[in-house]
């Protein structure tokens, strides 16, 4: 009988996963997870002799050895981390239980450009046509997927802890999330979310055809966000 070469069982246990990981919400995380597992599949079958996709379940082991070769490859503890999630998903593991460096914000390279150099993006940031988006992405700083979602029963006040809240359907990995709102911006986030109908989208598929990089200001917002509530916890502790 001839026996199965390691492409063919590769190509097994990928398919095998990619049912798992449609099950995923968001399609750009299931792709990615999809594309990043053939690596893992690839380096099981190659360079560990992994012959049937049970053996993978629960394999500490087998993903500590993948994370600690691509280490040794040079990758960074930002890939590291990206090329190992979908492995850790399938198989049962806790990413916390393999060990490898810490991703630091200064590896991040998504949605980077070169200093001083003026994009598509940075031109249409400046469109009137964009105006819209671009502020409001600042005030809320969430994923474009997540912006093409928001309709007008997505803003609230909670006044159980009195602030200000924008609710956030399906984000990362399909989980919902909501985003502080400051008192100072709330004014104008509400005019907006009531000028629609709660069932209504905010934004038209042409507000947020463009090239802009909602990604950067998403971190923006984040680093912003993280100062002020710091600042205001020590006016508040101090009064």
């Amino acid at each position: 009988m001839k026996k199965k070469n390691p492409k063919t069982k590769c190509k097994q246990i990928c398919d095998k996963a990619q049912a798992a990981f449609n099950k995923q919400q968001n399609k750009k995380t299931r792709e990615q997870y999809i594309k990043n597992f053939r690596k893992f599949a690839r380096y099981c079958t190659s360079q560990k002799g992994v012959k049937d996709v049970n053996e993978l379940y629960s394999n500490k082991a087998i993903i500590q050895s993948y994370a600690d070769s691509l280490k040794e490859e040079g990758k960074s503890a930002s890939t590291v981390h990206t090329y190992i999630a979908p492995a850790c998903i399938f198989c049962g593991i806790n990413m916390s239980e393999i060990e490898k460096d810490k991703r630091r914000t200064a590896e991040y390279t998504k949605g980077r450009t070169k200093e001083g150099k003026v994009t598509q993006g940075d031109k249409e940031k400046l469109n009137p046509k964009y105006e819209r988006s671009v502020k409001i992405q600042s005030i809320i700083g969430i994923r474009r997927e997540e912006l093409k979602r928001l309709t007008g029963a997505d803003f609230y006040y909670d006044e159980q802890c009195g602030y200000y809240y924008v609710f956030v359907r399906k984000g990362k990995g399909g989980k919902s999330q909501k985003q502080r709102i400051f008192p100072e911006e709330a004014e104008y986030i509400s005019q907006v979310f009531s000028s629609v109908k709660p069932e209504e989208k905010i934004f038209s598929p042409e507000e947020l055809n463009n090239k802009i990089n909602y990604h950067t200001m998403r971190a923006e917002r984040a680093k912003s966000k993280c100062l002020r509530c710091r600042v205001r916890a020590k006016t508040e502790l101090n009064e």
